[in-house]
């Protein structure tokens, strides 16, 4: 997909592996077998069990995330006063990107988003910025409500390719989607839409920590359904990602996680023991150990055979 259709992905962006271990081409070799010994006896001092882990932690959303169906609320209470013209045309002009960007046509894309930012700037400039607030909102209870009606069908209704663009190919099939968090689905289009306007960085419209962490959730939920390397390629950048933006997410029991569930065991290895080595006490601690030794183990066993 071009550039223009994923800046919405800004926050999964490829980044340095986290352990700084990790070199091109390397083998799960790279633990020698006395380190391995080492923590297997480090561990078991700690009453420990070798549990394989079972999937990567999820970001915590905080107190003041919205409920599911905000959207929907604010949509019905802004229903009754109409935006004005140009703010309404920023919306035409979302959703004609949104169709460009469907077609992955990247020549059509860029005409359409910088018709799109000419107008976006004559709003704000009119000191609009309450009524593009309100537009997101609009759209993305808009877009909510076209992704539950779809059937599943191969064919995307073509209210969803406007308002959604290249985003609903992440979403798969819509019976698919319907078992996905609303919370995460509208954090995860406010963050597209902003990015798309190019509001990132505008005080009014920065996404805020519990948008990003919802979004991650999306965006960790889908990675599932890939197949075993791209899916630790995607994880690995998600939890790069999310881990520099709330300090409370367990990075590098996260990675260790993934690479485990990838059968990189020693990376893995090394991942547990750096989350343990920082984190001695936690809420994390027991199963990062436990995990440590199933880890150590299974380099073991690849050793033996």
């Amino acid at each position: 997909m071009p550039d223009e259709l994923t800046k919405w992905e800004r926050f999964s962006r490829p980044w340095a592996g986290l352990t700084g271990h990790a070199q091109p081409g390397q083998r799960r070799w790279g633990v020698g077998v006395g380190a391995v010994l080492i923590s297997l006896l480090a561990v078991r001092l700690g009453v420990p069990r070798a549990v394989p882990p079972g999937e990567v932690p999820l970001p915590r959303l905080g107190a003041e995330a919205g409920s599911i169906g905000d959207a929907e609320r604010r949509l019905d209470a802004a229903s009754g006063t109409p935006l004005p013209s140009s703010v309404r045309a920023v919306g035409e002009f979302v959703r004609r990107v949104g169709l460009a960007e469907a077609k992955r046509d990247p020549d059509e894309t860029r005409y359409e988003r910088g018709l799109l930012q000419q107008q976006v700037r004559r709003v704000l400039d009119a000191g609009g910025a309450d009524d593009l607030l309100e537009l997101r909102e609009v759209q993305t209870a808009l877009f909510i409500q076209a992704l539950a009606r779809w059937d599943g069908s191969e064919t995307t209704p073509k209210e969803l390719r406007e308002l959604g663009g290249g985003f609903v190919a992440h979403l798969g099939p819509g019976p698919g989607v319907g078992r996905i968090e609303t919370t995460e689905l509208e954090a995860a289009y406010r963050t597209r839409w902003t990015a798309l306007l190019e509001l990132e960085e505008h005080v009014r419209f920065v996404p805020t920590l519990n948008d990003y962490r919802a979004a991650a959730r999306l965006k960790l939920r889908l990675a599932d359904r890939l197949p075993p390397a791209e899916r630790l390629q995607v994880q690995r950048r998600i939890i790069e990602q999310i881990s520099r933006l709330d300090a409370t997410y367990p990075a590098q029991y996260a990675l260790g996680v993934a690479l485990y569930l990838a059968g990189d065991y020693s990376e893995s290895l090394l991942a547990f023991r750096e989350h343990s080595r920082v984190h001695p006490d936690g809420e994390w601690t027991l199963r990062a150990r436990n995990y440590q030794l199933a880890a150590a183990s299974a380099v073991l066993g690849d050793v033996r055979e």
